[in-house]
């Protein structure tokens, strides 16, 4: 679980989903193109950059990349960990939820909430019940 102090560093991050065989990897990471090649190295398969999803700080990008997951695994599509099966309907999960909590939305909670993390969960958890029809 992120910090208070942590959770609202003022820079970049990114919610990205990486493709490899039959399966996907939704994550967040400053530089998704490095996290790329890290999981490359690690993976005698070819891996691929499918999306990214850039957001203001460390927090948006977290209470979007749980909700994309616990969005998939309702869908029974988890795997083990941040992977899930590849799909087209995961891989619409994945930009539906990016659409819908975009940078803007996920900023104006973030602004609202004036750097207080709870009431930051908590704008994003009634922001997201007026969005979520998935």
């Amino acid at each position: 679980m992120l910090d208070s102090a942590s959770a609202f560093e003022a820079s970049p991050f990114f919610v990205y989903m990486m493709g490899v065989k039959r399966f996907i990897k939704i994550g967040i990471s400053r530089a998704p193109v490095a996290r790329l090649s890290q999981i490359a190295r690690a993976n005698p398969f070819e891996v691929e950059m499918l999306a990214t999803a850039e957001y203001k700080n460390k927090a948006c990008c977290t209470m979007v990349e749980l909700e994309i997951h616990k969005i998939l695994s309702a869908r029974g599509q988890h795997k083990k960990y941040e992977w899930f099966h590849r799909s087209p309907a995961s891989m619409a999960a994945f930009y539906e939820i990016t659409r819908r909590l975009s940078p803007e939305i996920m900023t104006d909670c973030y602004l609202k909430s004036k750097k207080n993390y709870r009431l930051f969960r908590l704008d994003f958890k009634l922001r997201l019940s007026e969005v979520k029809k998935l």
